[in-house]
């Protein structure tokens, strides 16, 4: 009340006024906000108090650097609402039933991002925080509401005005397990029948003869879906006496690995998160000088080959690798988890120990031909090496020409090209140059030497 008091003991009435405050943290709570709201995103502050309160001074932001939205004059009833949309010209103040107010000036300008993001308030000293979770499918419909205590759930927007009931979550496909007749958004926990794996849903995708500290065995399910291996027998023969599989149901994309001898096995999501174990594992150990996995379900039957067990320079022991057509290659190990690239070893040249002179015609069509192979376990390059039908060797010095591990150089006499060729004889690159001193036909020597 304002009074004025006259000497001689009189007064004059002057009329009531209200002093309003600024809002403090006890005030005012992050009561809604969008990701991907229509038309813009918002976000909505509530008055929680039972007096009115003046915004002026807040500061508002995405982060805590708070260099985005600074409140003017902005008085929120009690129980009433400031609305901000991004990047409007104006934001606006509601009362308690949601009905427009008064305009404010300005309004944030950080997006809200629909995958997530973060909502601060600060007056300077308290500062309020919320996170965003992220808006489902980018949709409309999904708003978020924060109740006093900041927590969260999705429900359909009501900008400006009393927040809406929570959504019901749960499983929304009517043809999962738990499908549940009542939830209005899927929360991610539908159960699906699990189905046994078929050889098409799994590979052989890693095996290590030499594994620290034991031979392992991982299997991927390449699915869609996931799928249970129970009934599927391992082995290192098809005998197929050693590890009978229980119920172990792979994740799609995900992994079971078992250490040789080991009590348990372990089932691993597509990250190479240890989902649970398995009773049991195989037993028969992998030996290093090479050997082959074989899993099968009493119909389809799958099988790798492993080569000699290899380490790096640093000693590091290589497993090996398997994609789904059962090629392998040398990698470091990655059980339970993602393969990794295959190892590109260092490229050296081909020793006596590496190649042989396989085999020559002196009679062929249409040209007489020499063939030589790698018998290694490795590349290795021909560059340097003559190769004639005598020991002048005036006749053809090899260029640079790799042959892989177990392939071949072939060549035609007087051909301006002869090629290299993997184990399988599928032509893999083509040399320049060939031999050109003729094979007698009635019997010669092909005489092969790097100095």
């Amino acid at each position: 009340s304002q009074w004025i008091v006259y000497p001689n003991e009189t007064w004059t009435f002057l009329g009531e006024h209200c002093l309003i405050l600024g809002c403090t943290s006890a005030d005012i709570y992050i009561s809604e906000a969008h990701g991907s709201g229509i038309p813009e995103d918002f976000i909505e502050i509530k008055n929680n108090s039972n007096h009115d309160c003046d915004m002026v001074g807040w500061l508002l932001d995405d982060s805590p650097q708070f260099n985005d939205f600074t409140f003017p004059t902005a008085v929120i009833p009690a129980g009433g609402f400031w609305l901000g949309e991004e990047d409007a010209s104006l934001s606006s103040i509601h009362d308690s039933l949601g009905n427009l107010v008064t305009p404010i000036s300005g309004s944030f300008a950080s997006g809200l991002s629909s995958g997530g993001d973060d909502i601060y308030l600060t007056d300077g000293n308290d500062t309020l925080y919320v996170y965003l979770q992220n808006t489902p499918g980018q949709n409309p419909l999904y708003s978020q509401n924060f109740d006093a205590n900041g927590l969260v759930c999705y429900s359909p927007p009501t900008p400006g005005a009393p927040n809406s009931l929570c959504y019901i979550m749960g499983c929304t496909d009517s043809t999962a397990l738990n499908f549940d007749l009542t939830a209005q958004m899927d929360d991610g926990s539908c159960l699906y029948p699990t189905v046994g794996c078929t050889s098409s849903d799994i590979i052989i995708s890693e095996g290590a003869t030499s594994g620290d500290p034991e031979d392992f065995i991982e299997i991927q399910n390449i699915s869609g879906s996931d799928c249970d291996m129970s009934g599927w027998l391992l082995d290192d023969s098809d005998g197929f006496s050693d590890f009978t599989f229980p119920t172990a149901v792979i994740p799609a994309g995900g992994y079971w690995y078992g250490d040789e001898d080991a009590s348990s096995s372990g089932v691993y999501d597509l990250s190479g998160n240890l989902l649970y174990t398995v009773s049991g594992s195989f037993g028969s150990g992998l030996s290093s000088g090479g050997d082959e996995i074989w899993l099968t379900d009493g119909t389809d039957t799958l099988m790798v080959t492993l080569l000699a067990s290899l380490q790096d320079s640093t000693g590091i022991e290589f497993s090996q690798s398997f994609d789904i057509n059962g090629v392998g290659c040398y990698t470091y190990p990655t059980p339970g988890a993602s393969n990794n690239s295959c190892y590109s070893f260092p490229l050296v040249g081909c020793t006596s120990a590496d190649i042989l002179i396989s085999e020559g015609h002196t009679s062929g069509d249409p040209e007489d031909f020499i063939e030589i192979q790698n018998i290694s376990s490795s590349d290795c390059d021909m560059s340097g090496w003559l190769l004639d039908d005598s020991d002048g060797f005036s006749d053809f010095t090899f260029p640079t020409a790799v042959i892989p591990a177990g392939g071949f150089w072939y060549g035609d006499e007087d051909a301006s090209t002869s090629g290299t060729y993997d184990a399988n004889g599928v032509l893999l690159s083509t040399i320049t140059g060939s031999f050109g001193s003729g094979l007698s036909s009635g019997g010669d020597e092909i005489w092969l030497t790097d100095g």
